[in-house]
């Protein structure tokens, strides 16, 4: 840990990774003693989301290394091309969905992570993904009005799309990349056979 410690990666090259989750922060990415404010802004997403990832990464990082974290919300992906094309930089590191760092990746925003040195013993499978280090995980869940369905409602994606059965509106979240794969689930697809997504068949779930 020593040697990768001492390589010298300075704070505007930090920047180039700035789609790593926070868990590329506690890793030896980040040099002990070697930035010279011995500080990082991190674009976090605020509120009680924050509050988590302070307790729980921030801080532990911090007291690791002794460079204290400077954090900025919300997460702005126009912020982050805008600062990227100007050179003018508000914070160092951001987070991003998926959706957002493939689009990131596309305008060539990031750098790749490939030569990090970022220890992937102790991330799950598929935690590195397009230039980024996937560090929390979340749930879609299914929700209904008692007082419209007071048999129950829908428990899957099929009967979630099935508008006979339980009529009346849906809301979904804007996000494509969390939107598609319910889509194919609603169609049929097992989730074993989810990935890579079919776009056209999703898209026709949807219409």
């Amino acid at each position: 840990m020593t040697s990768v410690l001492n390589t010298k990666i300075s704070r505007r090259l930090f920047i180039g990774g700035s789609t790593l989750g926070l868990t590329a922060l506690a890793s030896p990415y980040v040099i002990r003693g070697y930035a010279n404010d011995k500080f990082l802004y991190v674009n976090t997403w605020g509120g009680v989301w924050e509050e988590a990832v302070k307790k729980n990464i921030i801080d532990p990082f911090t007291n690791a290394t002794d460079i204290e974290i400077r954090t900025v919300s919300p997460v702005s992906f126009a912020k982050l091309a805008a600062q990227v094309r100007s050179g003018v930089y508000e914070f160092d590191v951001t987070t991003l969905g998926a959706g957002e760092l493939i689009r990131a990746n596309g305008a060539d925003l990031v750098e790749s992570v490939e030569s990090a040195p970022l220890d992937r013993s102790s991330l799950w499978d598929g935690a590195v993904y397009m230039n980024g280090v996937g560090f929390d995980c979340f749930s879609t869940v299914i929700a209904h009005n008692k007082e419209k369905f007071s048999e129950g409602g829908p428990t899957n994606w099929q009967e979630f799309w099935d508008v006979e059965r339980f009529p009346g509106g849906r809301s979904l979240q804007r996000y494509a990349a969390r939107v598609l794969p319910l889509a194919l689930l609603a169609d049929g697809v097992a989730v074993e056979d989810l990935y890579p997504l079919d776009i056209d068949r999703a898209f026709a779930s949807l219409d």
